[in-house]
């Protein structure tokens, strides 16, 4: 990773490469835009791309989801959204696909008080880590220490460390014990280019090998920067200053004439646009721009007076910076199912946690009448008024509607028998011990 075309292609020719299936020479090496490109309506020179990942919704909304939470902060954004990457060879089921399904947060911090405030939760559980510097000197196995050494030992951030603590506790309740999950450092090289650190969960599965189900990134503010810059909004929160302290400070003011003379009757929305975006349109200014984009507006420098004053402020503005932890459901629910799968006398079936399983109680009266049925819908409709999944089946004998049961998972069989309607007493089979 991280090799031009130009390097990739002198190795081949040293090394003699040939195509492993028919010994024939490898074609050139080009390259290749994974992003799925597209046309925005009926002109065929209106170019779209298919989103890559759902995260830059988050930032291009960030403004309004920060007056949302009132400005405070840290504070996250979750996001699940179908996304689309055009791959060169999708293979393996699940694995890898054009079109798949991305469970996205994005947490704003300040880059001065970066530290988790619910870190005490997670900081004595145990997290499988290939750091970096084990990467380096080809080290695959992780070393498996609590959330609160891999802070101290500089591998990771609280808010990194927190979110790969519940990531590797997430997937340990799907199934997949520690020993068969590791979080693996990526060199500089090897990251995207948005970030500063980045984690792979990976889970060891028997038929692909070692599989990436989540990735967890330091993002810092590239991401809002760059949307600031060429959006022209501020995508700034506040923190408060120990004590307040005079500063010198550069201050815009619309000049209403000008403005009235380009926009007219539109004026009084152009100078909330300004104002609201005041930092921008100043960094512009001041770097010998002679005018800036606005949302819809474009601001000339004769349509703004600045100002230097002085002036005391116990605040000051800052970008925030992001930890992104980035989970694909489709791979984590193949992940699911292999894990859950059982081979046992001659039958499969799938041992599935409770909390995911698609139908938490099977109702099966253990012949079919009518008493039985009565008592079986009033089952049904206390549970599910309790908020339980529920089926109801009376049809063939008992053996094989426990064995469907199994099948899709299900924990737990309530068997209505003849003492039901005597005494109300009911037989409740576990689908793990059969008992």
């Amino acid at each position: 990773e991280g090799m031009s075309a130009e390097e990739l292609q002198r190795l081949i020719n040293e090394h003699k490469i040939v195509c492993p299936a028919c010994g024939g020479p490898l074609g050139g090496v080009e390259r290749f835009n994974l992003l799925f490109k597209t046309t925005i309506g009926p002109y065929s020179e209106n170019a779209g791309y298919l989103r890559p990942e759902t995260a830059q919704g988050i930032f291009v909304a960030f403004p309004r989801l920060a007056e949302y939470v009132g400005r405070r902060h840290p504070f996250g954004v979750a996001q699940i959204g179908r996304v689309a990457r055009n791959e060169i060879s999708p293979r393996g089921g699940l694995i890898r696909l054009r079109e798949f399904t991305q469970m996205e947060i994005e947490l704003f911090f300040d880059p001065q008080n970066p530290r988790c405030p619910f870190f005490a939760e997670v900081e004595d559980l145990e997290v499988p880590i290939v750091p970096e510097e084990f990467v380096a000197r080809g080290q695959t196995e992780p070393v498996t220490i609590t959330a609160g050494e891999a802070v101290k030992r500089g591998y990771a951030n609280e808010w990194m460390a927190f979110f790969m603590a519940l990531a590797a506790k997430f997937i340990k309740e799907l199934g997949v014990p520690l020993e068969r999950q590791k979080f693996l450092g990526k060199l500089p090289h090897e990251r995207a280019h948005y970030s500063a650190k980045s984690y792979d969960q990976m889970v060891l599965t028997e038929r692909f090998g070692w599989v990436e189900v989540s990735g967890h990134a330091y993002r810092t503010d590239y991401d809002l920067s760059g949307h600031s810059k060429l959006s022209g909004h501020e995508m700034t929160l506040e923190r408060r200053l120990p004590a307040p302290k005079e500063v010198e400070v550069v201050r815009l003011y619309p000049n209403p004439g000008a403005v009235r003379e380009r926009y007219g009757d539109k004026m009084g929305e152009v100078i909330k646009a300004m104002k609201e975006n005041e930092s921008v349109i100043l960094e512009a200014f001041r770097g010998g721009r002679q005018e800036v984009v606005v949302g819809p507006y474009v601001v000339t420098r004769d349509m703004v007076f600045i100002k230097s004053e002085r002036r005391k402020t116990d605040l000051e503005k800052f970008i925030p910076h992001v930890v992104e932890p980035s989970f694909g459901l489709d791979r984590i629910f193949y992940v699911l199912l292999e894990s859950a799968v059982v081979e046992e006398e001659g039958r499969v079936y799938l041992r599935l946690p409770p909390d995911v399983a698609p139908v938490n109680v099977c109702i099966l009266p253990i012949v079919k009448r009518q008493d039985y049925a009565e008592i079986g819908r009033r089952l049904v409709r206390r549970l599910a008024a309790a908020g339980f999944s529920v089926v109801y089946d009376d049809e063939g004998t008992i053996g094989s509607r426990y064995a469907s049961c199994d099948e899709i998972g299900t924990p737990l069989a309530v068997t209505i028998d003849e003492k039901t309607p005597v005494d109300g007493t009911v037989t409740i089979r576990d689908r793990d011990t059969k008992r």
